[in-house]
């Protein structure tokens, strides 16, 4: 049996889980610190799969859903679109950073770093026509200091429309969205809180265990907080 322990500071209520063409015209809004890009991907039948790409200059890292003790993730905004039914935002896997604020203090995030796509899945309300998705996005995008961020970001998707190059990014990303175990004998077999003999601090220890599943010595849980 293959064995992963994780351990995880204690500072809030935490849950955890393991992890022929017609046309588009499309706008990149380009800044000191990234591009942010809106890729449309295709418009089959009532559904549009989108990609909303971020290429962060060197340093530079942005947030995931849960951001952990700093920054904040990218807040979307789709009022002002015309024929959207629903959306679907997709979020995947993210890094750990831990940074040291000052002696002993650290500050623990769930970051993108470089380049990441997230997926969108768009429902139409008429398929016979044209979406004018507006999306107003803001955002923290962080270095040695965190700066807010905020584009106004527009595609027009006709029906019929398909990009194999944008697919290929979306699907890709798509493969990064953590999702549930098709492995049936992956379980967490115990959970536990102690103290650290060495600092006096909290922490919460997380056996998960697999008969079939190598653990790779990169593995991570990754920790949500708790409403």
């Amino acid at each position: 049996m293959y064995k992963f322990v994780a351990r995880f500071l204690i500072s809030i209520i935490i849950s955890v889980f393991i992890y022929g063409n017609s046309c588009a015209s499309e706008h990149i809004a380009k800044s000191e610190q990234a591009d942010v890009e809106l890729l449309a991907g295709s418009y089959v039948d009532n559904k549009i799969q989108l990609g909303l790409n971020f290429k962060m200059q060197k340093g530079w890292h942005i947030y995931w859903r849960t951001a952990g003790d700093t920054g904040f993730p990218p807040v979307l905004d789709w009022k002002e679109s015309i024929n959207i039914g629903g959306t679907e935002f997709l979020w995947p896997v993210p890094k750990r950073l831990v940074q040291e604020l000052n002696p002993g203090n650290f500050a623990e995030s769930y970051v993108y770093k470089d380049e990441v796509t997230f997926p969108i899945a768009i429902t139409v309300e008429d398929k016979t026509k044209p979406v004018d998705i507006n999306l107003n996005v803001s955002y923290a995008i962080c270095a040695e200091i965190c700066i807010p961020g905020q584009e106004s970001l527009n595609v027009n998707v006709q029906p019929g429309y398909k990009s194999p190059e944008n697919l290929k990014k979306i699907t890709q990303a798509k493969n990064l969205v953590p999702g549930k175990s098709g492995d049936s004998s992956l379980k967490i077999t115990s959970v536990n809180k102690g103290v650290s003999a060495s600092d006096g601090k909290q922490f919460l220890e997380i056996t998960a265990s697999s008969d079939t599943r190598k653990f790779a010595s990169d593995t991570t849980i990754f920790v949500e907080g708790g409403e």
